[in-house]
């Protein structure tokens, strides 16, 4: 049993190796190029949505719009970037292994902010950098809940076999008590039949 959870967990270990890519690029929207922060992670495209819903939650935006596959969080608060209230466009993509994350910003309409704009996206450069560590972090942790549910299935498997066990040495320990008692009535039973024919053959 022992080697088997240490197996497990030598398993779960290789999973956590993580990498993350931030850096500003161009893409088409609305007809224009615009500057954007996308940022590529080793995790979930699911755990990462958790960490941007999150984020946003956390600065009083429960809802959100939707434009062209992007979330669009309006008049949003974000201090560590600047004083002003943006639009943000988040575009999560991915899957189970890795996703990729998208962000524009506007403060208001078509008025998407430039690549240097009083260094905006390089704050936002940082902020995807946090979603990355933070996802990370979630990650881990839903692993750790995952591989714990294989261990507490494998160990209820492993004590069921070991009371089918124990259940079967007493049956078995039962078994060669009555088979030593059998043997023992046996002899006894060809000792008096012996003595008996014995007799039988002595009449004359």
């Amino acid at each position: 049993m022992k080697k088997i959870i240490i197996l497990l967990f030598l398993v779960a270990g290789s999973v956590f190796a993580f990498s993350q890519k931030v850096e500003s690029k161009q893409i088409k929207f609305q007809k224009e190029r615009r500057a954007c922060i996308v940022g590529e992670y080793k995790v979930p495209k699911d755990i990462m949505e958790t960490v941007v819903k999150k984020f946003f939650i956390e600065r009083g935006l429960i809802s959100f719009g939707k434009m062209s596959g992007f979330m669009v969080y309006e008049q949003a608060s974000c201090p560590s970037v600047t004083s002003q209230l943006l639009d943000v466009y988040v575009k999560i993509s991915g899957g189970k292994s890795s996703s990729s994350i998208i962000l524009l910003a506007s403060k208001g309409g078509d008025k998407f902010v430039g690549e240097s704009e009083e260094g905006i996206y390089a704050n936002f450069k940082n902020v995807l950098q946090d979603w990355g560590t933070s996802g990370e972090a979630l990650y881990i942790q839903s692993q750790k809940e995952e591989q714990h549910k294989v261990l507490v299935k494998i160990e209820k498997e492993y004590q069921k076999l070991t009371k089918k066990l124990d259940g079967l040495n007493k049956k078995k320990n039962n078994l060669e008590r009555d088979i030593q008692k059998t043997e023992e009535a046996q002899k006894k039973a060809k000792q008096k039949f012996d003595a008996e024919k014995q007799k039988l053959d002595s009449i004359q």
